[in-house]
């Protein structure tokens, strides 16, 4: 009950204070863009092909490239499933959200998109650890200054209290954890 009232008082203000500003898509120029859709964020170019998929949870651009940072998310599912076929899919989804793993991926806007099967693209380079990573931004002699940001810094903090609110709607729906 007080977690409903909260979160209509939130998106009462929200509604008022907001003017249809929607947070996704990102553009990234050359027709590249992140979308959102199901607790998912992905990247996808002019034609709407996904390129990258799983929970974008950084990036950059510039004129020359794309830099992506992903939780991996399907990948991750799909191999704990295979691991520990007996836990839940909540207990696996938990221990997906408590995951650090990352990949990194670079796209190449200047390459010519070819598609390669199986999934991937000629211009899109990766999964990569940090390390490789690291590696192939010297490769392609990037400059310093193209540094992740996250996903949400260009939501409103609003927008960011909304979607911390409905990751954490369990804890919230507990009695008296609100303080209201």
């Amino acid at each position: 009950m007080k977690y409903n009232l909260l979160i209509l008082i939130i998106l009462v203000v929200g509604i008022l204070t907001a003017c249809n500003e929607k947070p996704f898509p990102f553009e990234l120029g050359l027709g590249f863009k992140i979308a959102h859709s199901d607790n998912q964020s992905f990247v996808t170019d002019s034609d709407n092909n996904i390129l990258i998929f799983g929970d974008v949870t950084k990036y950059n651009f510039n004129s020359e490239y794309i830099i992506i940072k992903q939780k991996p998310v399907e990948l991750l599912n799909d191999s704990l499933t295979k691991k520990y076929p007996l836990m839940s899919t909540q207990q696996i989804n938990e221990l997906v959200l408590k995951t650090k793993i990352r990949h990194y991926w670079i796209i190449d806007k200047k390459q010519k998109q070819i598609w390669m099967g199986a999934g991937k693209y000629s211009n899109v380079h990766g999964p990569y650890t940090v390390q490789a990573f690291l590696k192939k931004r010297v490769e392609f002699k990037m400059p310093d200054s193209l540094k992740f940001i996250d996903i949400y810094s260009n939501v409103k903090p609003l927008g960011r209290l909304i979607e911390h609110l409905a990751r954490d709607k369990e804890k919230w729906s507990q009695p008296d954890t609100i303080g209201l």
